[in-house]
C-alpha cells in the first residue's frame, strides 16, 4: 500500500513531465501514420522526353512484278529452260511441251495455203485485167480470193499455236515455284511457274477502315518479319488502296510499303508475315507524364498532385500521346509530384 500511495504522489508532483511525454509520444504516432500513408502513395515528376505515336498493322512481304504462267492445254513436258531458284532473263523460255503434233498441223495447214495460192494465181492469170468479166465471174474469182485469205489467217493462227506449247519470262526475275523439276512427265493446265522480279518486293498490310484516316503516302514505316525477331527495315507508305477488301476481321485497306534499301528476295521471301508500324507523330523534348496518371471527367483532363501534405485535382492541358506517355502543355511543371494510380 505504501508503494502505491509514493507512486500516485510522484505523479502528482511529475504531472507536467506525463503530459510532454504524452504529447510527444502522440505526435510521434500522428507523425508516422502520416509518413507511411505519405510513403504508401506512387509519384513521380513531369519530364522532358521525346514522344512518338506509332499504329501497328499486319501484313506480308509481295512483288508488284509478280506473275503465274502456265500452258493453254496440258502436254508432255520436253524441255525446262529453268528451274526454282533460278534467275531468267525477260523473253527465256522456262518450259515448252511437245510440239510434233502443233508442226504436223502447221505442215498441214502450209500446204493447204500453196494449193490455194497456185489455185488463185491460175484463175487470176486466166481472167487477165478482168475487165471483160460478167457478175458470175467475179464472184467466182473474189471467192477464190477469199479463200486464199482464209489459208493465210490459218497459217497466221497455227504459228499463234505454238505459244501455247511455250513459256518464256514477261520480265527479268527468278523463279520461285515450279511444278516439276525435270521434264518428260506430263503436265496440265493448271500447273503453274511462278515468276518474281526481286527488285519490286515490298511489304502489303492491311489497314482497318476506322485507322485509315491516320495514313497517308509517304509515311515512314518500320517493317519488322516475323522470320527475323528484332531485326527492322525502313521504308514508307507508296500506295493506299482505294476499295475496301472483305476480311474476318471486317472491312480492310491494302496499303503498300517500299523499302528505302535493296532487299534481298533470298531473305525476304514472297509470302513472309511480319508487322509495319507506321510513325502518325513525333514530338521532341516536351513536358510529358506516364499516360496512367491522367483522369478525364466532364469533359477535361486532370491529374492529383501532392500539395501543403495533401492530394488536391489539377486540371490540365495535353497533347501528343502514345501508349505509355502523354504531352502536357499546360498545367504542370517539372518540379510537381504527380500521383499514379
Amino acid at each position: 500500500m505504501n508503494k502505491v500511495n509514493s507512486l500516485f504522489g510522484w505523479a502528482r508532483r511529475k504531472w507536467w513531465l506525463i503530459l510532454i511525454v504524452i504529447v510527444v509520444a502522440g505526435g510521434l504516432w500522428w507523425w508516422q501514420g502520416h509518413q507511411t500513408k505519405q510513403e504508401a502513395m506512387t509519384f513521380t515528376q513531369p519530364e522532358y522526353r521525346d514522344i512518338v505515336k506509332t499504329n501497328d498493322f499486319t501484313g506480308q512481304i509481295d512483288a508488284r512484278e509478280r506473275v503465274g504462267m502456265r500452258f493453254a492445254g496440258g502436254g508432255k513436258l520436253v524441255y525446262l529452260g529453268a528451274k526454282e531458284g533460278d534467275s531468267v532473263k525477260k523473253g527465256q523460255t522456262i518450259a515448252s511441251l511437245d510440239q510434233r503434233s502443233v508442226q504436223k498441223a502447221l505442215d498441214k495447214t502450209l500446204s493447204l495455203y500453196q494449193t490455194q495460192r497456185w489455185t488463185y494465181e491460175n484463175e487470176k492469170d486466166d481472167v487477165g485485167d478482168g475487165l471483160t468479166l460478167d457478175q458470175q465471174d467475179r464472184r467466182a474469182f473474189d471467192q477464190d480470193q477469199f479463200a486464199l485469205n482464209r489459208s493465210v489467217y490459218d497459217v497466221e493462227l497455227q504459228y499463234l499455236a505454238f505459244d501455247n506449247y511455250r513459256i518464256s519470262a514477261p520480265f527479268n526475275g527468278v523463279l520461285v515455284k515450279a511444278p516439276t523439276q525435270v521434264p518428260g512427265i506430263v503436265v496440265g493446265a493448271t500447273d503453274t511457274w511462278e515468276l518474281v522480279n526481286p527488285e519490286t518486293l515490298y511489304f502489303r498490310l492491311y489497314v482497318d477502315e476506322v485507322d485509315i484516316d491516320t495514313v497517308t503516302v509517304g509515311q515512314s514505316a518500320t517493317v519488322e518479319l516475323d522470320a527475323y525477331p528484332g531485326k527492322t527495315y525502313e521504308g514508307q507508305v507508296s500506295k493506299i488502296g482505294y476499295q475496301t477488301l472483305n476480311t474476318a476481321a471486317g472491312s480492310v485497306f491494302a496499303v503498300d510499303v517500299v523499302f528505302n534499301q535493296p532487299v534481298s528476295i533470298e531473305e525476304t521471301r514472297v509470302g513472309m508475315n511480319g508487322e509495319a508500324r507506321l510513325l502518325e507523330a513525333e514530338k521532341k523534348n516536351v513536358l510529358s507524364i506516364p499516360i496512367e496518371a491522367i483522369v478525364a471527367h466532364d469533359g477535361k483532363n486532370f491529374v492529383e498532385v501532392w500539395k501543403s501534405g495533401k492530394k488536391q485535382e489539377q486540371s490540365v492541358e495535353t497533347g501528343i500521346e502514345n501508349a505509355d506517355y502523354v504531352e502536357i502543355i499546360s498545367g504542370l511543371t517539372d518540379q510537381d509530384q504527380v500521383l499514379l494510380p
